[in-house]
């Protein structure tokens, strides 16, 4: 399983080209599956130009499969210290959703597909990660 981030999802459905889309692409052509989770959903729901987008956007996320934390608590404390760990090596990650995300890709052990350099920076601090790179 992978999950997709939101830079990436927002890529493919504005068609831009790139080589993660390309690799976005090639993991749906070989019907490996995908998961978002809800901060990803309400990302790119909120990107939504009208309300028939928003309602194309929704069937199409619906489904998708969903990644969740099971204990909300000790999954936040978890991901402000993804956050701490980065911050005393000097690498701030812009985004409190991206430690979100990536701590959830941490605690399923799955891959994460993105487009999105702190992705990369944490990953650089935190070697659980797993950042799908094809």
């Amino acid at each position: 399983m992978i999950l997709v981030d939101t830079s990436i999802w927002i890529d493919f459905l504005t068609e831009k080209s790139h080589p993660k889309i390309d690799l976005f692409k090639k993991i749906i052509d070989n019907n490996e599956d995908v998961a978002l989770t809800p901060y990803i959903y309400l990302e790119v729901l909120q990107g939504a130009k009208d309300d028939r987008s928003f309602q194309r956007l929704r069937e199409y996320l619906d489904v998708q499969i969903f990644i969740d934390y099971e204990d909300s608590k000790s999954f936040h404390r978890k991901a402000a210290y993804l956050f701490l760990q980065c911050r005393r090596k000097g690498v701030t990650v812009r985004s409190s959703i991206d430690c979100l995300i990536a701590q959830l890709a941490i605690e399923k052990d799955i891959w994460l597909l993105h487009n999105d350099r702190d992705f990369d920076h944490i990953g650089s601090v935190v070697p659980e990660l797993k950042l799908y790179n094809g």
